[in-house]
This record gives C-alpha cells, structure tokens and sequence, in this order.
C-alpha cells in the first residue's frame, strides 16, 4: 500500500515508454516513471503484513532485487459509462 507521495515531474515529455523505477537522488524517495513521462515520488509504503516504511528502508530491504512497474493497457482517456 502506498501512503505517501508527492509529484516530482508533473509533464511528461519525450520518454514514452519507459517503465523505470528507482531511487532519487537524494536517496529518500522510490521514483515511478509513468508512460507520459511524468514521474511520482512514492515517500512511505506498507509492504502486506508489515509496518509503514519509508522509501530508502524499502529499497534497501529489496538488497538488489529488480523492481519493475507492471505495464497497463493504453488508456483512450474515457471514463467507462460517460459519453
């Protein structure tokens, strides 16, 4: 569960694609990378059946382990159910 955010890239721009996850430069934040180019910041999470963590005692947790940002379906932008 993720608990707290913020946004660090709110635009995109010509990185279309890319499903990177990673830790920024400071250290205290996982960076997801989202298929327009914007990029969110996750702070605190809550891994099922533990306590809230903060970002960097997650990552480090994962000791080298691959994280990968699973890829959706491209979204037309339409609500279902709205004309």
């Amino acid at each position: 569960k993720i608990i707290t955010t913020r946004v660090s890239r709110p635009v995109g721009g010509a990185v279309l694609g890319v499903h990177e996850v990673k830790m920024n430069e400071k250290g205290d934040a996982i960076v997801i990378t989202c298929d327009d180019g914007s990029q969110l910041e996750v702070l605190e999470l809550q891994p099922p059946g533990k306590k809230v963590m903060d970002a960097k005692s997650f990552w480090n947790g994962m000791r080298g382990k691959d994280v990968e940002r699973k890829r959706v379906g491209w979204s037309t932008g339409k609500v279902p159910g709205q004309a």
